[in-house]
């Protein structure tokens, strides 16, 4: 029944959603698109309708949900940012907690089946204990320190509520970090150190991090809407395995066709320059653990990741490199 149904996807255009609508598209899903910007004339097709709006000004029409079998929520402010900052706050709050509650709500009143929300793994924490992965269990670390990873946190409660107890089926994705070709972030800015060839004081990191390609991502939430899949909560889903720091620049650096230069240098002094430049966030995740157990999302909606790391992270370094040399030199 549900290959061919009406799936709404919001986000639909961003870096997620661009790569899981051309999937659902081509398993025969009618997708509904709701983004901030129209797709293109070659990613049109993808779309049975697109509705171009701001969820910060245009009120969401419950109409669009008539008929639909699945709700994809995507959409949202992606950035980290501190505390502190109330019209910022209020803004991760409107977008990040508040519409998927809306969302939710008329999901249940509209008899929408499956409400799937993406999380992130920040909800819960920036970091893990070393040797003691995270997991759906492990609620009792504190809040969230980012504004991102509180607002991500006050979403899951809200869609809990608004679905306790109805027809709609709710499962919550925490995600680590996203990577694949077009990606942003971290992984972005390591490969345009490597590309430099410049000496980088990483030797001594013993970190080890979760990621998730975006193609297992899109595997994964396609896994959710099978009719056979019932279970509702909250869920980890990563590659499955973790990567330490070093060995991710050493495969960088083979995707790259580059020789990796790494030295060792104390963790207290590159702390206490990271620091001085107001960039905490770079030293946990270079040098703290972040990872996570998905065999829950595994064995429930009986999915396994298909690509492999160093397959995805080649996609993303010649993706980088094609657009690189695509820029004429000035």
């Amino acid at each position: 029944m549900s290959k061919g149904a009406k799936i709404l996807v919001t986000g639909a255009t961003g870096f997620i959603g661009a790569t899981l609508v051309r999937q659902l598209s081509s398993s025969g899903y009618q997708v509904i698109g709701i983004g901030r910007t129209p797709p293109n004339e070659e990613f049109k097709p993808c779309f049975e309708t697109f509705h171009v709006f701001d969820l910060n000004q245009t009120p969401f029409n419950t109409k669009l949900l008539k008929d639909v079998y699945a709700i994809i929520n995507l959409a949202g402010l992606a950035h980290n940012a501190s505390t502190g900052d109330e019209s910022l706050e209020s803004a991760y709050m409107k977008l990040n907690a508040e519409f998927p509650k809306m969302l939710a709500i008329a999901a249940r009143e509209m008899g929408v089946q499956k409400f799937i929300h993406l999380s992130s793994v920040k909800a819960v924490s920036e970091t893990s204990p070393r040797s003691q992965p995270l997991t759906e269990e492990a609620e009792n670390i504190g809040e969230p320190a980012s504004l991102y990873g509180r607002s991500k946190r006050a979403a899951e409660k809200f869609i809990g509520e608004a679905l306790k107890n109805s027809s709609t089926q709710f499962i919550i994705l925490r995600p680590p970090l996203v990577y694949g070709p077009n990606a942003k972030g971290t992984l972005l800015q390591l490969i345009r150190l490597v590309n430099l060839k410049v000496p980088l004081p990483l030797k001594s990191s013993k970190a080890r991090r979760s990621f998730i390609s975006i193609h297992n991502l899109c595997s994964a939430i396609e896994a959710c809407l099978d009719e056979k899949n019932t279970s509702s909560g909250v869920f980890f889903v990563s590659d499955g395995e973790s990567v330490g720091v070093v060995e991710l620049v050493e495969m960088i650096g083979m995707g790259m066709n580059v020789k990796v230069w790494l030295f060792r240098c104390p963790e207290f002094i590159l702390k206490f320059i990271i620091r001085t430049l107001g960039k905490v966030e770079i030293f946990e995740k270079l040098f703290l653990d972040l990872v996570i157990q998905s065999e829950r999302f595994q064995r429930t909606f009986s999915w396994n990741p298909q690509n492999k790391f160093q397959q995805d992270i080649q996609l993303m370094a010649d993706s980088y490199l094609r657009e690189k040399n695509k820029k004429p030199n000035l």
